[in-house]
């Protein structure tokens, strides 16, 4: 088992509640091997001597993925407290953390559509008076379901818009799949608002 967080060293206090965890399990899987991690920007040494003698395993970034990764993945903590403003102005740090962090296999793409979501948010928000991202769509006749990437609402909800966000890399290009994936939502995201309470009047676009 293993629980990770994003900042901050941690101090005995604050990895008491794992070592009780870990003990706890190791007695309920007494027929089965426990590998208890925690893993944080840094540790103690009061922390890293109660860890160690309970049979805890604590790591840092670094640790589990090298210096270049580990680097990277404290640099992208920073930037995600404020992700969607820092990426509209500049996009260039963004692409070199993530190019940073290929070597987390089949992470990388996860990592830049998420951040290129957070991006689209941020710049739509600028012409809207609300956004709200992960939204899901759905057809009450049909009972289809589609998701919106993100979804901007004007003042007095005259006008609504579904934005499909598509994170690839610098100079990549949509396939034709991709485009019928899109084209497919269409009709479910027009059902689900003609059946909003309060967006079914709106001009959707």
């Amino acid at each position: 088992m293993a629980d990770a967080f994003a900042e901050g060293i941690l101090t005995i206090q604050e990895i008491q509640y794992f070592i009780r965890k870990a003990r706890v399990l190791e007695s309920t899987l007494k027929d089965v091997g426990v590998l208890a991690i925690i893993i944080a920007e840094g540790f103690t040494g009061e922390a890293l001597t109660a860890g160690h003698a309970a049979g805890v395993m604590l790591a840092t970034p670094k640790d589990l993925f090298g210096r270049k990764v580990g680097a990277a993945i404290t640099s992208l903590c920073e930037v995600l407290k404020d992700a969607a403003r820092y990426a509209s102005s500049s996009p260039d740090r963004l692409n070199f953390l993530l190019d940073n962090l290929f070597d987390i296999e089949g992470r990388n793409g996860n990592l830049r559509g998420i951040l290129f979501e957070l991006m689209a948010g941020y710049l739509a928000r600028r012409n809207a008076v609300s956004i709200d991202m992960g939204i899901r769509a759905k057809d009450p006749k049909s009972g289809k379901s589609k998701d919106i990437d993100v979804q901007a609402i004007t003042a007095h909800n005259r006008r609504v818009t579904a934005i499909e966000c598509k994170g690839k890399e610098p100079g990549g290009t949509l396939s034709l799949e991709d485009v019928d994936d899109w084209l497919a939502k269409i009709p479910v995201f027009r059902a689900h608002y003609a059946h909003h309470h309060t967006l079914r009047e709106a001009e959707q676009r």
